[in-house]
C-alpha cells in the first residue's frame, strides 16, 4: 500500500563551508533525524580537492543514503559556488527544456481526491494507490478533472492484483503505473511485462523503489518502460546521472522525482530535469515552511534558478499573528538571538513563532538572512543586547504595519531545538 500519512516531517541540512545539501528523513526507508546526524557525526575528513569529487565522495562511509545524498548535494553546491556558475550549465543543460512537474494526490476517499485533484488545477497529477478502492479512486478523479493522471502504486500490488487492474486504469487514460509490484520483486516485472504484451496493454511501467541505483536500472533493462530517479534513493546527484545515462543506453523514459524535501533537495535535483522526460518535484509545494527558495513554480511549469551552485538562498521562516507572550518571555528569545548569530557555530538552530488570536488570518512572512535595520531597531529598542545579524524584510509595509500592531497583543513561541554539528533541521510536510 501506499506509505503512509504525516503532517510533519524533520529533515537536515548539512553544509560544507558554502554549500548546502537536504537529507530527507523518511520512514519507509528507516530514516531518521537522530540517525541521520549521527551517520554525519560519524563522516571522516573528506579530503581537500574539490576537484577530486569521485574519490571524496567514496570516502563517505556506508549507511544512511539520504545523509550520504546531502553530502553530494552540497558538495555539488559548494562545486559550482566555487566556479561561479549554476549547476545546470556545468552540466551543459538547457534550463528551458524542464517538463511539466506533476503534483500529487495523497491516497483519501474517492469523492476527496477526486475534490482535491479538482480544486489543484494542476494539468498533471500523480495519484497515490495501494488499496482496495484503486480503481474507483482514479475513476472518481478522471471524472473531476481533464489532467494528465500518472499512478503510482507504491510496490501495493501482487503480481496478480498488478495484472487484473493496469488492464482497467488504461481506460483511464492513465499516462504510466509507477512501482505496482514489491520491491524485491525484480523477476516480477518481466513476468508482468509478457502478461500485459499478450493482452495488449501498452500502459508504460515505471520501477521506483526497486531501481535506486544505475545497477538495479541494468537489471531491469527489458522489464520496464522507465526509470524513476531520486537523489536521496542514489545517494545524491553523482548517481543519479548515472542512472539516467544507464536508462537512456537500455531506450527507457526517465521521471525525476523527490521525497517530502524543501527548495534545498529539490532545487539539487531539478538541475538534471532537463534530462528527463517526466518531473515529480512538487516537494515544496507540499510543505509551509520551506527553509530555503530555490525552483520556481508557475503552475506546473519550473524554472530553475540562475544562481551558482544549486543558486538556493536561505529563507528564516516566521508565522506572525499576534505578538504578546514574546515580550513576556524575554529569556527565551534572547537565546534564539545569541545561538542563530553565527551560522557556523557548533550549535545550529531551528526555530519557528507561530500565531493565534487576533489578526484577521495567520500569515506566514519569509525574512531573508538579514533583517532590515529598522525592524532590528525595533527588537533592539525592546531587547538591547548585541546581536551582529540583520534581516532585510521581504514583506511589504502593509504586512510590517500588521505586525507591528499584532506586536502590541498576543504572540508566542511556538518551538525551538538545536542540533550540534554542521547541520540543521526541522523540515516539515
Amino acid at each position: 500500500m501506499a506509505h503512509g500519512a504525516s503532517d510533519q516531517r524533520f529533515n537536515v541540512l548539512v553544509y560544507l563551508d558554502d554549500g548546502v545539501g537536504e537529507a530527507a528523513a523518511v520512514p519507509y526507508y528507516g530514516e531518521t533525524q537522530d540517525g541521520i546526524i549521527a551517520y554525519l557525526k560519524s563522516v571522516p575528513d573528506l579530503g581537500d580537492d574539490l576537484f577530486d569529487m569521485d574519490n571524496i565522495l567514496a570516502r563517505r562511509p556506508a549507511g544512511s543514503r539520504a545523509a550520504r545524498s546531502a553530502i553530494d548535494e552540497a558538495l555539488h553546491d559548494l562545486w559550482g559556488k566555487k566556479l561561479g556558475q549554476p549547476l545546470y550549465k556545468l552540466f551543459g543543460l538547457n534550463p528551458n527544456n524542464l517538463p511539466l512537474t506533476s503534483f500529487t494526490i495523497g491516497m483519501d476517499e474517492p469523492a476527496v481526491m477526486a475534490e482535491q485533484a479538482k480544486a489543484s488545477g494542476h494539468p498533471v497529477l500523480k495519484i497515490k494507490l495501494g488499496s482496495e478502492r484503486d480503481e474507483e479512486m482514479v475513476a472518481a478523479i478522471r471524472k473531476s478533472t481533464n489532467a494528465k493522471l500518472r499512478v503510482d502504486a507504491n510496490a501495493g500490488w501482487s503480481r496478480e492484483q498488478a495484472l487484473q487492474i493496469i488492464p482497467r486504469l488504461a481506460d483511464y487514460e492513465v499516462e504510466f503505473i509507477e512501482q505496482p509490484l514489491a520491491v524485491d520483486d525484480v523477476e516480477g516485472y518481466f513476468w508482468l511485462k509478457e502478461k500485459l504484451k499478450a493482452q495488449k496493454i501498452k500502459t508504460p511501467i515505471f520501477a521506483d523503489e526497486t531501481a535506486k541505483n544505475s545497477h538495479d536500472v541494468a537489471k531491469l533493462a527489458g522489464a520496464i518502460d522507465g526509470v524513476v530517479v531520486k537523489t536521496m534513493k542514489s545517494e545524491g546527484i553523482r548517481e543519479a546521472l548515472r542512472m539516467i545515462h544507464t536508462a537512456r543506453a537500455h531506450d527507457m523514459q526517465i521521471m525525476l522525482s523527490c521525497m517530502v524535501e524543501s527548495s534545498v533537495g529539490v532545487t539539487a535535483a531539478a538541475h538534471l530535469a532537463p534530462l528527463c522526460d517526466y518531473a515529480d518535484l512538487d516537494g515544496p509545494l507540499l510543505i509551509k515552511n520551506d527553509p530555503y527558495t530555490g525552483l520556481k513554480y508557475d503552475g506546473a511549469k519550473m524554472s530553475l534558478p540562475n544562481g551558482a551552485g544549486l543558486g538556493v538562498s536561505e529563507e528564516v521562516i516566521l508565522n506572525f499573528s499576534t505578538v504578546q507572550n514574546l515580550f513576556q518571555r524575554p529569556s527565551k528569545y534572547c537565546e534564539i538571538r545569541t545561538t542563530v548569530k553565527n551560522r557556523r557555530s557548533p550549535y545550529l538552530w531551528a526555530f519557528f513563532i507561530t500565531t493565534h488570536g487576533r489578526s484577521t488570518s495567520p500569515t506566514p512572512f519569509a525574512l531573508s538572512p538579514l533583517f532590515s535595520q529598522r525592524f532590528f531597531n525595533f527588537f533592539e529598542m525592546i531587547f538591547p543586547m548585541d546581536m551582529p545579524l540583520k534581516l532585510e524584510l521581504h514583506f511589504c509595509c502593509q504586512y510590517l504595519f500588521n505586525i507591528f500592531i499584532s506586536c502590541l497583543f498576543d504572540c508566542s513561541v511556538y518551538g525551538f531545538g538545536g542540533l550540534q554539528g554542521q547541520c540543521g533541521g526541522n523540515t516539515r510536510g
